[in-house]
């Protein structure tokens, strides 16, 4: 079994840069603004090997940034923004981390899905078996032995539900 983070998604508020959003866009080479199609700043960050982070800034000045695969490409990224904006951080909040479990086996699916309570599978509208884990945590489970668990709020409870989720389907495993 292994698994790793494949996004971190935050939220948070910068308090500081009292510019409209047209203005602080100009400031900012990294970011695209078009206000007729979103009314938000898209800046990247691109760490290379396909690490990129993405922060959308609002004229609230509150934020949503994902694709960080951990805490420091996140912190990074804001604290980076922040210095940019001569702002000051006033909250950051980390409200998903999505985790990719490879089990290592293959897993029949169907026969979990006949099996296990909280789950939901409709293989003629999507191929994998939906796990609902409890907390806002649901996993999806496919044959390859790949799952994705989406809804964890921090990269300790990725870790501990990729645990849970390999050890429920591990009676399902073969090859």
């Amino acid at each position: 079994m292994n698994w790793q983070v494949t996004n971190i998604v935050a939220v948070g508020k910068i308090d500081g840069a009292d510019e409209d959003l047209q203005k602080i866009y100009e400031r900012l080479d990294n970011a695209v603004y078009n206000p007729d199609e979103f009314p938000a700043i898209r800046i990247f960050y691109d760490y290379g090997g396909g690490k990129k982070v993405s922060i959308l800034l609002f004229a609230s000045k509150k934020f949503v940034a994902t694709g960080a695969k951990s805490y420091e490409e996140l912190e990074r990224s804001v604290k980076d923004l922040v210095k940019r904006l001569k702002a000051k951080l006033k909250s950051l909040e980390v409200v998903n981390v999505v985790a990719l479990l490879n089990t290592g086996h293959k897993i029949d699916v169907e026969k979990a899905s006949a099996e296990l309570e909280n789950v939901m599978y409709e293989p003629n509208i999507f191929p994998g078996l939906v796990v609902r884990l409890g907390n806002g945590v649901s996993g999806l489970v496919f044959y390859s032995g790949q799952v994705v668990l989406a809804g964890n709020k921090s990269i300790e409870d990725a870790e501990k539900n990729a645990e849970n989720v390999y050890r429920i389907l591990s009676r399902f495993f073969y090859e």
